[in-house]
């Protein structure tokens, strides 16, 4: 994480269990609400004007911090989350927000690597199976922030939505199931009062799929989900489900059966409307039974939604080491398997690990 001399935006991708604040000197950062910045998910910090290539050697470790929480299957920290002018017991803060793999959430003083507050999101249920690095049976979803609610929102081990006082900590919202108990569910999106994840892996016997809660009336949330398959597919990508600025939520499918007319959507790039989370486009390479075969997962990192010109795009890949770039008004075309673009960027032996 870092920041610089004035005021900046914050640069924050990465998940470690020791979380350190790099900057020249204390400033006030702006808000850094989500995984990757926003929920397209472009880790473009939009406001910068400081950083440049040629003051980025001025950098130093201003503070590091040592978060009590012993590795879960090969787990430890979510990626950090920040908001600005944060109204504390102590003052007006900007707050670094981090969620530890055994279920606490962390608020941190980005000037001073104190810890403001912690909340531990308590459960209520034991999972069947033991923690294993598939089903690891821990918070593992980077938590969302609503700065307009005050509100930072965040998926307990048990399935559980919490919402909590960026200032304070105190149980806002919930918490209300969201997802089944002990699945594996990955970073937290939000438009306007709703939020989404994703599942994969059928931990806790859960379907892969897009889930979203609706938490305008705390009394009665609305819950909804898109199952992409009845077995296997897993939207495994870290950053979780990306929304574009069309209306429509975006993902990557991991290995599975690729059949639409029966709903399975394994191996592809698929759309869905934001409300309904009905599939409304989908895109899968033509050599989608190879990449399933081969366990070269499609799914392997989030995608990103952007425009250029006159042209919403979105772009990913996974670990076939092929890039793709598709038409985001039209994943892959009437064929739903042309993209824009696919390049192979690495992995020429076909590997599906390392």
């Amino acid at each position: 994480m870092r920041s610089t001399t004035n005021n900046s935006g914050w640069k924050l991708a990465w998940l470690a269990p020791m979380l350190c604040l790099c900057m020249a000197s204390v400033v006030s950062g702006a808000d850094w609400p989500t995984f990757a910045h926003d929920p397209q998910r472009s880790g473009w910090a939009v406001g910068e004007t400081i950083l440049t290539p040629q003051n980025v050697s001025n950098l130093v470790l201003k503070w590091k911090l040592q978060l009590k929480n012993e590795p879960l299957s090969l787990t430890a920290l979510t990626a950090p989350v920040v908001a600005d002018h944060v109204n504390t017991s102590q003052g007006v803060k900007t707050l670094v927000y981090v969620a530890r793999s055994r279920g606490e959430l962390a608020a941190i003083d980005s000037a001073t690597g104190r810890i403001i507050w912690t909340r531990e999101l308590q459960v209520h249920a034991l999972p069947k199976d033991e923690s294993m690095w598939l089903c690891p049976n821990n918070l593992n979803a980077t938590p969302v922030i609503d700065k307009h609610k005050e509100t930072i929102y965040a998926i307990a081990t048990d399935g559980r939505l919490w919402g909590l006082d960026l200032g304070s900590g105190e149980i806002k919202f919930g918490p209300v199931q969201f997802v089944p108990p002990f699945s594996k569910n990955w970073s937290l999106n939000l438009h306007g009062s709703t939020i989404y994840t994703s599942i994969s892996q059928g931990c806790g016997g859960a379907q892969s799929g897009i889930y979203s809660m609706d938490v305008h009336d705390p009394r009665r949330p609305v819950a909804r989900g898109l199952l992409v398959s009845k077995n296997g597919s897993g939207i495994w990508g870290r950053g979780g489900p990306v929304i574009g600025l069309d209306d429509r939520i975006y993902a990557v499918t991991g290995d599975g059966k690729f059949a639409p007319s029966t709903g399975d959507y394994g191996s592809s790039f698929i759309a869905a409307g934001l409300r309904d989370l009905e599939v409304i486009d989908y895109y899968a390479p033509t050599n989608f039974q190879h990449v399933t075969d081969y366990d070269l997962d499609m799914a392997a990192s989030s995608p990103v939604w952007f425009a250029a010109g006159n042209h919403n795009l979105v772009a990913g890949g996974g670990k076939e080491g092929v890039l793709y770039l598709l038409d985001a008004d039209s994943l892959g075309k009437k064929d739903h398997h042309t993209p824009l673009l696919k390049l192979k960027l690495a992995n020429d032996e076909g590997a599906f690990q390392g």
